[in-house]
């Protein structure tokens, strides 16, 4: 289950209804005034892309008829009701699976499922969402990191995102480079020092078998040494911090 933006026509992000649009300038103005496509002088030409992380939905009924209903339904149970009026409507669905039906992730057998999402409507389907699913337990018992009850050795490696000859410029085969180099190495686990990385990079890791220290773009540690006048400007040198 999750949020979606609903609403009449005109629901979700500006008039498009949910979609994301992005228009690209002409200075010139070569389309004159109003343009042959309609967008005005100012443009050459747009580009729309349905944004299908929060699918938006929406009734195409009069507003003056409020008993009008769209309602959701996911694996069989009747979720919630759809607004006519631009809305967020969330909803939590739980879905029981039998006792031992279901094999546990590990990075030694990273075992995943694939969910599949569907919006559908009086129209029939209109949306699919996928995503891959892994199940485990972790716990601590008597100092000892337990992974489905096993004990483990964290071994880890910080990593950037940087491409030997394109440098910033990540593609999924470098990844997969990364993740085969760390795999043969014996590794089970990698850092992303020091920033949120391609999403991309934490789906292969789920597939192949890698724990993750995810991390935010946030410098708050106050043990870094800076040369002055820098060196008072870490959180750590405020007195009302010591405090």
């Amino acid at each position: 289950g999750g949020g979606a933006d609903a609403g009449g026509t005109g629901g979700g992000d500006g008039e498009t209804g949910g979609i994301n649009t992005r228009a690209t300038g002409n200075a010139n103005g070569a389309n004159g005034a109003d343009g042959a496509n309609g967008l005005g002088g100012a443009f050459e030409g747009a580009h729309a892309r349905p944004d299908a992380h929060e699918p938006a939905c929406g009734a195409d009924s009069d507003k003056e008829q409020p008993s009008e209903r769209l309602w959701s339904d996911l694996c069989g149970w009747v979720a919630s009701e759809v607004a006519l009026e631009p809305d967020v409507i969330s909803f939590d669905v739980c879905a029981e699976l039998p006792s031992g039906s279901v094999q546990l992730w590990s990075a030694e057998e990273p075992r995943l499922y694939t969910l599949l999402l569907c919006l559908s409507g009086p129209r029939g389907e209109l949306e699919w969402e996928r995503a891959r699913l892994g199940a485990r337990e972790v716990r601590i018992a008597d100092g000892q990191l337990l992974v489905n009850g096993v004990p483990i050795f964290v071994r880890g490696v910080n990593r950037h995102e940087h491409d030997e000859v394109r440098g910033k410029v990540i593609d999924e085969a470098s990844m997969l480079a990364d993740i085969a180099l760390l795999k043969s190495y014996n590794f089970n686990a990698v850092r992303c020092s020091h920033y949120p990385n391609d999403e991309r990079w934490y789906e292969l890791c789920d597939e192949y078998g890698l724990f993750v220290v995810d991390e935010a773009n946030i410098e708050t540690h106050g043990l870094v040494a800076l040369p002055p006048p820098h060196n008072r400007l870490h959180l750590a040198a405020s007195p009302a911090w010591r405090r």
